[in-house]
């Protein structure tokens, strides 16, 4: 039925998931998105929207706030999925953007977070997987549509 459903993941230690999932319509319209994150004992929560109607109002996001972007890189480096040197980085730079989200400086949380897109982007294949490289490029980008 109609509605928005949370499904949370969880693991007794950290590792990288993907989900892909499926939705159809009551007229056969069918749709698939993938979503990749890291999840540990603390879980993952991922909300679904699903309109069994139309399609295109379906979709799934995982839940992204500053800290739980900050416990992915720590995840992440934990795995060995990113270097040292990228989790201590994009954890200042994230770190720094809440600050400055919460004293109302905005613009400059975005710069901040853009900075840490860049950082990313950027990095060679050696110090960050491809999995990771979505993984926080996903939680950026939410951070961004968050502080707006």
């Amino acid at each position: 039925s109609s509605g928005t459903y949370q499904i949370k993941l969880n693991s007794a230690s950290s590792k990288n998931f993907q989900l892909d999932l499926t939705t159809i319509t009551q007229r056969g319209d069918s749709k698939t998105e993938t979503i990749k994150g890291v999840v540990n004992s603390q879980g993952q929560v991922l909300n679904l929207t699903f309109d069994k109607s139309n399609i295109n109002n379906s979709h799934i996001k995982k839940s992204v706030t500053f800290a739980s972007t900050l416990e992915d890189i720590a995840m992440l480096k934990k795995l060995g999925s990113i270097s040292f040197p990228v989790a201590i980085s994009t954890t200042v730079l994230i770190s720094d953007a809440e600050k400055m989200y919460n004293k109302g400086k905005h613009d400059q949380a975005n710069k901040l977070i853009d900075a840490a897109i860049v950082l990313i982007e950027k990095t060679p294949k050696i110090l960050i997987n491809p999995t990771a490289k979505d993984i926080l490029l996903y939680d950026f980008a939410a951070l961004k549509k968050l502080i707006k």
